[in-house]
């Protein structure tokens, strides 16, 4: 391998071999992704990673239901400040999560980034240094001679933000599963308990809590000293508190909200888990991960591109 020079055919040759090395990469990763699917999205190692991150999920789909409201909120109101002119509060509102990764989310990425992109990753416990892209580099002969020339390697050594983004991208089809199980467990809350499906979580915690207390009430009703027994007593409570309801405090609003919330998050992983392997039947996983490496080549190409291009220019000038 000769050293670079400013020659343009040198880089050409460069250019090539990265982009033969690129699209070598992104093909041995494909070959992966049909079993990494089986292990990882089958009943069984769907059931295994929900398992292993049932206590994060229990905390993160409620926040998610809780988030969901002030998003709106938020976006709606950076979305009418963009019209007015501003447009700092639309660049930091791209870094606000429309929803916080599960636990189970966050193990699925963790496997795809260590078994089948081998890129590096770090994220508390979970560290991973392999750089499979650059190993790929190296292994090419006229590649090889860059390693440790500054002016390479960032190229040879690939910006995260490359394929974060695509991860990015991608952990958002994933969530569709996800989400279609938090709204198929919130409809089936409100038609089974209230007989309404339209309800959102807020306005069935409300109508738990009414339900509660009228309950209680009912229980507890009697005519004074005048009791005709206990079926007979409540009979008349219900009567009763037909024509003159009761009000739940906000306590108990907040209360009944957050038993409706932690119901919903039960169902909604129940659901989730049932609908992953129900994917994977389909080969729905497969054609989602195959879209998510051509974009990555895609965007890989593209960094070589932006990269090269100026170089040949500005040898061609001189």
């Amino acid at each position: 391998m000769t050293v670079p020079s400013k020659d343009p055919a040198e880089i050409l040759e460069i250019w090539a071999a990265m982009e033969e090395s690129i699209r070598r990469y992104t093909a041995e990763r494909r070959g992966r992704i049909g079993d990494f699917c089986e292990r990882h999205h089958g009943w069984r190692g769907m059931w295994r990673i929900h398992s292993e991150s049932v206590k994060e999920d229990f905390v993160t789909n409620p926040l998610n239901l809780l988030w969901a409201l002030p998003y709106a909120l938020l976006r709606s109101a950076v979305e009418w400040i963009r019209r007015l002119g501003w447009l700092a509060p639309s660049e930091w509102f791209k870094s606000v999560p429309a929803k916080f990764k599960t636990g189970s989310q966050k193990r699925i990425e963790w496997l795809l980034i260590t078994e089948v992109l081998e890129l590096p990753y770090g994220h508390g416990s979970w560290q991973a240094s392999r750089e499979g892209l650059a190993e790929e580099f190296l292994r090419h002969p006229k590649l090889s001679g860059l390693r440790g020339q500054p002016e390479w390697e960032s190229l040879l050594h690939t910006p995260p933000e490359l394929w974060q983004n695509e991860l990015r991208a991608d952990a958002a089809e994933r969530s569709a599963a996800a989400d279609l199980a938090s709204g198929g467990a919130t409809l089936a809350a409100g038609w089974f308990l209230f007989g309404r499906a339209a309800l959102s979580v807020f306005g069935m915690g409300e109508q738990y809590a009414r339900q509660s207390v009228r309950e209680e009430a009912v229980r507890k009703f009697s005519l004074g000293p005048i009791h005709f027994g206990p079926k007979v007593d409540q009979k008349l409570g219900s009567l009763y508190y037909d024509l003159f309801p009761t009000h739940p405090t906000q306590a108990q609003i907040w209360i009944g909200t957050a038993v409706i919330m932690l119901g919903v998050a039960v169902l909604s992983l129940l659901l989730h888990a049932l609908l992953d392997p129900l994917y994977q039947s389909l080969g729905l996983h497969e054609v989602r991960l195959q879209r998510f490496l051509d974009r990555l080549e895609a965007r890989l190409l593209e960094h070589v591109r932006a990269n090269l291009s100026p170089r040949m220019l500005a040898n061609r000038s001189t």
